[in-house]
Formats: structure tokens, C-alpha cells, sequence
């Protein structure tokens, strides 16, 4: 009968050291999933952090970004564009009388390439740019975007 007595309490003793080494890494697992989610929820927050809101936000990011190396390279653009002798043949251009100009307008700027600059600052490209020194201009004046 003792010894049965030992024995029982001896397996009693073995489920309790079970149960209690099952419930410590039940709260270890819950620390470590808790320190996961943690690490998880502060690189989501530094992501969105990165990403600009809105449209403006995000162009006016561009600009600063891309701005300094455009300014630093608009005088060779504006030569690129710049007419190019030899492009038409013969570089001389005529006009006749009556006309507005418009024709030896339309060759120039066609023979340039400024055409195609004047074309997109007229399209969306305009609009857009537009829309986005307004932005910058409320910007630095203290309003949000």
C-alpha cells in the first residue's frame, strides 16, 4: 500500500512537472511571438513612413530628389536642344510675305527638339509639374499637402 502511495505520487509529481514545463513554453512562445509582432509592426510603420501619402507627396519627393542633378545638367539639355546646323540641309531659312511666321516657327522648333518639350509641357507633363510647384509652394508656406 506504501508503496503504491509512492508510485501515485511520484506519476501525480511527473504531470505536475509536465503541466508546468508545458505552460513555461507556452509563455515563452507567447514572448517570442510578441516580440515578433513588435518587430513586424515597427518595420511596417518605418515602410509607410518612406511612402509618400498622396500624388503631390510623392512628386514633390521626386523633385527633391531628382532636382539638383536636372538643374546641374539644364544648360547641356538646353544645347542638345538647340538647332542643329546641317539637320535641315541647308541652313537657311526663308519667309514670305503675308505669312505669320508660324511655318518657320513649327521648323525651328521641330528641327531643335524643343517641340517635343513644348508638346509635353502643353500635355499632362505641364499639368503635372504645375500641380506640383503649387504643392511645393503651399508646402514651404506651412499648409499640408
Amino acid at each position: 500500500a506504501q508503496a503504491e502511495e509512492a508510485i501515485k505520487t511520484a506519476i501525480e509529481q511527473e504531470k505536475a512537472d509536465c503541466r508546468h514545463k508545458t505552460a513555461q513554453i507556452a509563455v515563452e512562445t507567447a514572448s517570442e511571438e510578441a516580440k515578433a509582432i513588435e518587430a513586424l509592426t515597427e518595420a511596417e510603420s518605418k515602410r509607410y513612413q518612406l511612402i509618400p501619402p498622396n500624388e503631390a507627396a510623392r512628386m514633390t519627393q521626386m523633385l527633391q530628389q531628382f532636382a539638383p542633378e536636372l538643374i546641374e545638367k539644364l544648360p547641356e539639355l538646353a544645347k542638345a536642344l538647340a538647332p542643329k546646323e546641317g539637320v535641315l540641309g541647308d541652313n537657311n531659312v526663308y519667309t514670305f510675305p503675308g505669312g505669320n511666321g508660324d511655318g518657320v516657327n513649327q521648323l525651328m522648333l521641330s528641327t531643335s527638339g524643343m517641340l517635343l518639350l513644348n508638346t509635353l509641357m502643353e500635355g499632362k507633363l505641364g499639368q503635372i509639374l504645375e500641380k506640383t510647384i503649387n504643392s511645393v509652394k503651399a508646402n514651404s508656406n506651412g499648409q499640408s499637402i
